[in-house]
């Protein structure tokens, strides 16, 4: 939905995300905000991320760990007009060690009062993620 308030708090952070501006992209959660990563335990970042705080710490980390080579290209919105929202991107990076990724996720969103509350990723292979972001 174009219109919908929700689909645009989401596109914003997109939009800050890429362009690296964390004060916008931090100003988009809301302060009880829950980001539940897949992949944990075998994942070292999966598992729940609470507050701005958590959050921008554990992205800050996977752009150190991709030496800022982590890409995301938003590919599609999804909304069903009530505060949920589906994104649908690309990720792409490079590991120092020479390991590489490009997958797509599925990112699950909840929204109230133009704030993310809640958001859960999903991979399009969650053996991709795991082979990237695993500690060898």
């Amino acid at each position: 939905m174009a219109d919908d308030p929700s689909t645009e708090t989401i596109r914003r952070s997109y939009e800050a995300m890429i362009a690296g501006d964390v004060a916008t992209l931090m100003a988009q959660f809301a302060d009880d905000c829950e980001w539940h990563e897949a992949g944990a335990p075998d994942i070292p970042h999966g598992g729940e991320h609470k507050g701005p705080g958590d959050i921008m710490a554990m992205l800050g980390n996977l752009s150190l760990l991709t030496e800022g080579t982590g890409k995301f290209t938003l590919e599609d919105l999804f909304s069903d007009g009530e505060g949920n929202v589906v994104a649908v991107h690309r990720a792409t990076g490079n590991r120092p060690d020479g390991r590489s990724i490009d997958t797509r996720e599925a990112m699950v969103f909840r929204v109230e009062d133009g704030l993310i509350k809640s958001v859960r990723n999903c991979y399009d292979d969650l053996s991709k993620g795991v082979e990237f972001w695993s500690e060898r």
